[in-house]
């Protein structure tokens, strides 16, 4: 995994913040049921292999049909699209190997993977500069859920309260910079959140299931990351930490299954409580770059 993609992953779990940077406008992506019948055309940098090729071309046929009935499983237009994305990771990683993208060639692979792949490719975006991804977009799919089945039409109705807009953050993170932002205590209901994600775990299968077990992994290693040494940039007053963490952890300890969980909370209590965990906030301009 190269050190770009690795920030892409942790970015969200960052508790330190910057001054609050412009909101970047997102690149334009082909309109789904176009880019099904858009020209397949990789460009000569970054090479799938013949399976992942495979996986696009059975994607863009599962978009062609549900494009013309209007109507259909996006989960499962989401579980090929997942095989997708791995498969461009590795080629993206194979490419590196060879320094294909070095120099200007990183900025013909970053347009390749914000342009001309999209244009194929339904619903996905990529980038090389700053993030590396190339990856289905959840904003794109999610205007498309009125042609979904009950289940995609369950799921859509809580995603956007339950991960946010900001497909480069945690729903509990409000980004001020590239990599990182401050955590929304006081405002952020943690307890109600996670009785909806469980909710929906025991009425959705495939894809969706997967991405309700990430937010409970991503929570957890937050919550790991101030249990351990890393300091706590809130959004607002300090006071709120505290108090939000309480509630959190009274709530987790009354659940067998998350008592582990629990445990975690009140050990990041016992280090702000006894000074070893230090509480900045945003809004006092007390948080520093990462």
């Amino acid at each position: 995994m190269s050190p770009v993609k690795t920030l892409l992953i942790a970015l969200p779990l960052v508790a330190m913040t910057a001054p609050a940077i412009a909101k970047k406008p997102q690149p334009p992506v082909a309109r789904p049921c176009q880019a099904a019948n858009g020209r397949i055309d990789y460009g000569k940098l970054i090479r799938p292999s013949v399976a992942t090729h495979r996986a696009i071309i059975a994607y863009r046929q599962a978009w062609k049909t549900f494009c013309a009935n209007k109507s259909g499983s996006i989960n499962k237009l989401l579980t090929m699209a997942k095989r997708i994305e791995e498969g461009v990771d590795r080629a993206i990683s194979a490419a590196h190997k060879v320094r294909r993208l070095a120099g200007k060639n990183g900025d013909r692979a970053h347009d390749d993977l914000q342009k001309r792949w999209p244009s194929f490719v339904p619903a996905f975006m990529g980038s090389i500069i700053e993030f590396e991804f190339f990856r289905a977009q959840m904003w794109v799919i999610h205007r498309y859920a009125k042609w979904g089945d009950t289940q995609d039409k369950l799921f859509f109705a809580e995603e956007r309260k339950i991960f946010g807009t900001d497909e480069k953050s945690h729903p509990w993170v409000r980004r001020t910079w590239d990599y990182g932002g401050c955590t929304l205590f006081g405002k952020y209901d943690w307890a109600g959140n996670i009785r909806k994600v469980d909710g929906l775990r025991a009425r959705l299968n495939g894809w969706y299931k997967r991405r309700l077990g990430e937010f409970h992994a991503d929570m957890k290693h937050t919550i790991g990351l101030w249990a351990k040494n890393q300091d706590i940039c809130t959004c607002g007053a300090p006071g709120t930490v505290v108090a939000d963490l309480t509630r959190l952890q009274a709530f987790l300890s009354k659940r067998h299954r998350y008592r582990g969980y629990s445990h975690q909370v009140g050990t990041a209590l016992r280090r702000i409580k006894g000074g070893q965990t230090k509480i900045l906030s945003d809004k006092l301009q007390q948080c520093k770059y990462g």
